[in-house]
């Protein structure tokens, strides 16, 4: 029935919660194995609440979305006050109830069993409820007998066979026929609608099967991009993605379900009411230079003060340190061989509008210097680096 192995080396097929709520199937965050489960194995009171919180679509579930809307549905779901009648500005988080499968099945859809209620909210529903009653006091529940006398009256008019007693078949049998008798059913009221409208009756089909499929495509299509969003490392195409998930995704889900933050689920949204679906957030304005700062910069290293442009310099470079030219600006027309020296500079030839503090074209790695004391009677000013 199931694999005990990681996701990876079983592929489940999708339950039906996930095609329907497009939710991702067989997660181990709440259980370790995966599988499905029809829903005949449920008990009464667990099929109750499944279909009163996930309605009556659906008939297999994986063991993840049994934890999430069957165990853990009050941690999960539960924290704050479900709001029923949209009164609440801000989030109530205090004196909150959880509401049971009695109270939710009185409160005629307005309530889910396993969510919680705050009193202000339970006191309207259950004044709600008091006025329906009011309201539907003259209205009496036939017996089985009589509906099916009535429902028996109306197929005999369409030209149908009437529904046999049920007394004596099991609780399978009775579904069986059930669905054999709704399928005839349809089938003679769609060949008379069409009668009555002059169209065929293929024209006014609803194909299960392709809302079906429609399903599995955009399931497919939030599995690829949740894939996307994985590899992705830029922050913009993170949050452009964000922008295209179901406009009836909490942000609660949509962080759970793209395993996010929450900051940028936020800002995904923000952007998505500002620019549309795949909006991108704006790129950050640097710091600007302004043109009359850089015509001062300009000015000041093109001053001949600062930056003299000669035909030849001179290099003096240090061995303990990176090989950089220090161009000292002299008349030197030529400079012989380098020789051995006690000092740790280097004199070299540097060429003609060499850059201030460029790399030394020579080769020093055999550590042969010359002393500047050697070309004595040139004039030149001088800094040696220390």
């Amino acid at each position: 029935m199931f694999n005990c192995g990681s996701e990876k080396e079983t592929s489940p097929a999708i339950c039906d919660v996930g095609k329907n709520l497009l939710e991702s199937c067989h997660k181990t965050y709440y259980v370790k194995a995966v599988g499905l489960k029809e829903l005949g194995e449920f008990t009464v009171e667990d099929r109750e609440l499944l279909h009163l919180r996930l309605g009556n679509k659906f008939e297999k579930i994986c063991f993840h979305h049994e934890q999430v809307y069957l165990q853990k549905y009050t941690h999960l779901f539960g924290q704050t006050c479900c709001d029923p009648f949209k009164r609440h500005k801000k989030i109530v988080k205090k004196s909150l109830r959880i509401i049971t499968l009695d109270t939710a099945k009185k409160s005629l859809g307005l309530l889910l069993p396993g969510k919680k209620i705050c009193p202000t909210c339970e006191t309207l529903v259950k004044n709600s409820h008091q006025n329906q009653n009011d309201t539907d006091s003259d209205y009496e529940i036939g017996t089985p007998e009589e509906y099916l006398e009535k429902l028996n009256n109306s197929l005999q008019e369409m030209g149908n066979s009437p529904i046999k007693k049920v007394s004596k078949l099991s609780n399978v049998q009775r579904k069986q026929y059930g669905k054999r008798k709704f399928e005839k059913i349809v089938s003679a009221t769609k060949e008379n609608l069409a009668t009555a409208l002059q169209v065929k009756p293929i024209e006014i089909e609803n194909n299960h099967q392709s809302v079906d499929l429609q399903n599995e495509d955009l399931y497919s299509l939030v599995e690829e991009l949740k894939i996307k969003f994985a590899e992705t490392t830029s922050h913009a195409d993170k949050v452009q993605i964000l922008t295209l998930v179901p406009k009836s995704w909490s942000l609660e889900k949509t962080k759970r379900e793209f395993s996010t933050t929450m900051y940028l689920v936020r800002k995904a949204r923000n952007i998505k009411k500002s620019f549309g679906v795949l909006g991108k957030p704006a790129a950050r304005q640097g710091t600007k230079i302004s043109q009359e700062d850089i015509s001062v910069i300009q000015t000041f290293y093109e001053s001949d003060d600062i930056s003299r442009l000669c035909p030849v310099g001179l290099c003096v470079c240090n061995h303990k340190r990176s090989m950089f030219i220090l161009s000292f600006f002299s008349s030197i027309a030529d400079l012989p061989a380098m020789y051995s020296d006690v000092s740790r500079h280097a004199v070299c030839r540097a060429q003609p509008f060499a850059k201030l503090f460029d790399r030394c074209a020579d080769d020093h790695s055999r550590g042969i210097s010359r002393s500047l004391g050697d070309y004595r009677g040139v004039s030149f000013p001088l800094f040696l680096p220390s």
